[in-house]
């Protein structure tokens, strides 16, 4: 399956480190109801796992739980590589020294 910006987008983010949900729609400036199916389908396949946390690290109890997601080691690997694929898509043809602009 080719990778979709918003697909590409998340793996990106979760590369970084774990984050939860509001973090990645905050980041991505997408509604929840648009990135909380893509992923319960990475989940589903393996690329994701997700926790619930109900206190900050400081030990203060959160108002609601946040569910935070991680890549698996599976999800390492497809994210790097389909990354990477993207990026090669998304380079521009070389181009010959003749066909090369004159400035």
């Amino acid at each position: 399956m080719k990778l979709s910006l918003i697909r590409a987008r998340i793996l990106r983010a979760l590369l970084d480190q774990p984050r939860y949900g509001a973090e990645l729609t905050d980041r991505m400036g997408t509604p929840s109801g648009t990135l909380q199916p893509l992923l319960g389908k990475f989940e589903a396949e393996g690329l994701v796992s997700s926790h619930w946390e109900y206190r900050d690290p400081d030990g203060a109890r959160y108002q609601s739980g946040r569910r935070y997601y991680r890549l698996t080691p599976n999800g390492i690997a497809y994210a790097r590589t389909e990354l990477a694929k993207l990026a090669d898509e998304l380079r521009p043809p070389e181009m010959n020294r003749e066909e090369a602009p004159v400035g």
